[in-house]
């Protein structure tokens, strides 16, 4: 069975490349770009990790982390986000993230925290 994984961010760019580059390591990946987005999705897809910007458009992601934890309260959250905000990640880190990654990544390394 694949791994499920949920990509939330606001950057389309980001998206499609993150998205394509994960699909051809064998991932199976579904997509949101808004914390609506992102719950409806979670919602019906089911995914096995979550990787999450912080700055969505319609508010914080991190605010999303009790709402996914909810669902599985072992489900890995990958935070990633281009600002270097160090209370933000604190506070997601204490609300159940499992780790964080600063854009620009090396996607290598974004694989090696999703194994």
């Amino acid at each position: 069975m694949k791994e499920k994984i949920l990509l939330v961010d606001d950057d389309p760019s980001f998206l499609s490349l993150t998205r394509t580059y994960l699909m051809e390591k064998g991932l199976e990946v579904s997509v949101a770009s808004n914390k609506k987005e992102a719950i409806e999705t979670y919602d019906r897809y089911n995914p096995s990790l979550v990787i999450l910007d912080v700055y969505l458009p319609d508010g914080n992601g991190i605010d999303l982390i009790p709402r996914f934890r909810n669902g599985n309260k072992f489900l890995p959250i990958i935070l990633v986000s281009g600002q270097s905000e160090i209370e933000e990640v604190v506070r997601a880190m204490q609300m159940g993230a499992t780790d964080y990654v600063k854009k620009p990544f090396d996607y290598e390394e974004l694989l090696i925290k999703i194994n």
